[in-house]
């Protein structure tokens, strides 16, 4: 459970608390270094699991990642990702979008020139300096989570208060301020290994150790360490995202 190398010693924190919490309530056995009970639970079938989890409305996104764009970056300016998020805040916001699902954005390439050539035929400013690019590019992504999210609300008829952010995407400070931003809620982001804590949560569910996905949820969110960012200049936002949604 704690053998990847690449994880960053918070990661296994994490991770090592949400076990400890598990062993401790007697849901699991530990011998050693080892989680024994995981060995031979059986697995929920799809049909179960959304059963009991009452059904997911999953959106896709095919376009580029923030990830895929800061890469990209790093490795055209030679910084770190510190770097691209200081130099996004000191740009002037708002002042061109990007489609961040546009198939021009799929493939690996010169991510700078493709998103001047975006802006370039939509008839927006053409951002030039690295700063600008990664704000255009930070603006976008929180302003489709904003279309997705009205989506949302729209196919479900509900309103909701909250927006939850996991995985990896939670170690971005930035983009999750935008995102409350954009969408006029409060942002909670993390737990950052989600995907662990939701895969051991379930087999857990499968064998009757957690009764509920309303327990197991609530086991993770005692076992992890929430950030959470409220809205801010919403009045702003919410006159650019008109704006936005003339290129998308």
């Amino acid at each position: 459970l704690l053998a990847s190398s690449a994880a960053s010693d918070v990661y296994k924190r994490q991770v090592q608390t949400f076990v400890n919490r598990l062993n401790m309530k007697g849901f699991i056995k530990i011998v050693g270094k080892k989680v024994r009970s995981f060995e031979y639970l059986p697995l929920l079938t799809r049909a179960e699991y959304v059963a009991q989890t009452r059904g997911h409305l999953l959106n896709g996104n095919e376009g580029a990642s923030l990830s895929d764009f800061v890469v990209a970056m790093q490795k055209l300016g030679r910084c770190n990702a510190a770097d691209l998020e200081k130099l996004a805040l000191a740009a002037e916001p708002f002042k061109c979008f990007i489609d961040p699902d546009a198939p021009e954005f799929v493939p690996h390439g010169n991510i700078p020139e493709r998103v001047r050539e975006f802006c370039r035929k939509t008839g927006q400013y053409v951002p030039e300096t690295v700063g600008e690019i990664m704000r255009c590019i930070y603006e976008s992504l929180a302003m489709k989570y904003r279309l997705t999210f009205e989506k949302l609300r729209e196919c479900t008829e509900r309103d909701y208060p909250v927006i939850h952010v996991i995985g990896g995407g939670t170690k971005d400070g930035l983009l999750c301020q935008m995102t409350a931003n954009s969408c006029d809620r409060t942002v909670k982001a993390g737990p950052i290994e989600a995907t662990v804590m939701g895969n051991v949560a379930v087999q857990l569910m499968s064998d009757g150790s957690v009764k509920n996905i309303g327990q197991a949820r609530k086991i993770v969110a005692e076992s992890s360490e929430l950030k959470t960012f409220e809205p801010k200049d919403t009045d702003k936002w919410a006159e650019a995202y008109e704006d936005f949604l003339k290129v998308v």
